[in-house]
């Protein structure tokens, strides 16, 4: 069962790494680089883990409790990230406006049209 206790370490060194990412925005990227590693490492162990009818009851409860626990984290940071990069689309868009209010709303159906820039 030492493929177990390996497993349960990874899943929770993930776990925590994860709530660590909670708080700290500004080091995301080595964090998700860690996470991906860490999630490949815990995919190899789950494939080299026994079938499923030969682990306790106690292990399986514990294994779909931990399952549920790190999907939630993972949503999260999915989430956290989408927000971020739609922040920072909003705001290149707001610069890009206020570098060039005219740029691209120009019509010539009968309002004063400057051509100099």
């Amino acid at each position: 069962m030492s493929l177990f206790i390996d497993y349960k370490n990874c899943t929770k060194k993930l776990l925590e790494l994860l709530t660590i990412q909670d708080a700290a925005i500004d080091n995301r990227e080595v964090i998700i680089g860690e996470v991906n590693d860490l999630l490949e490492k815990r995919q190899k162990l789950l494939d080299q883990l026994p079938s499923w009818p030969s682990i306790s009851e106690v292990d399986k409860k514990e294994m779909i409790s931990a399952e549920k626990l790190l999907k939630e984290k993972l949503v999260s940071l999915q989430d956290n990230v989408k927000a971020d990069l739609k922040k920072q689309q909003v705001r290149k868009k707001r610069i890009n406006q206020y570098n060039d209010p005219y740029g691209g709303n120009l019509s010539t159906d009968g309002m004063f049209y400057d051509k100099r820039k």
